[in-house]
């Protein structure tokens, strides 16, 4: 607690486990073959509120990824970093550029890209 009381990032022991057991579940993703049963369930671990016909490519980084939401659709290129305090809804048939650090909602039918990740242009859906 004292930690907390000076300015330190501070996590409850319930925060840590869950931190821990995204962060196996991410690495666990990167290192499954895509298109398999396995593969599936992970990324459903790692993002409860994926839309249908949605492709996250791997390698894939995020945290507090429960709170993105996803629309359908949506494809989210390798390298990406989603951070997500409050929540970040991914529109439907956004696209999501290779490397991009994705920190805000991103629109329906547009493609972002970058560091962090800015509007690029619209997407004919």
């Amino acid at each position: 607690m004292e930690e907390f009381r000076i300015g330190c990032l501070y996590q409850t022991e319930e925060e840590l486990v869950v931190t821990k057991e995204l962060r196996q579940n991410i690495f666990r993703l990167n290192h499954t073959m895509p298109d398999t049963e396995e593969y599936r369930e992970l990324l459903h671990k790692v993002f409860p509120h994926l839309g249908e016909n949605c492709r996250i490519e791997t390698p894939f980084s995020g945290v507090r990824t429960a709170n993105v939401k996803f629309g359908r659709n949506v494809i989210v290129m390798p390298g990406c970093l989603m951070i997500s305090a409050g929540g970040i809804t991914i529109g439907e048939n956004a696209v999501v550029g290779a490397g991009s650090v994705v920190m805000h909602d991103v629109e329906p039918n547009t493609l972002v890209a970058g560091n962090s990740a800015k509007f690029i242009r619209k997407i004919k859906p």
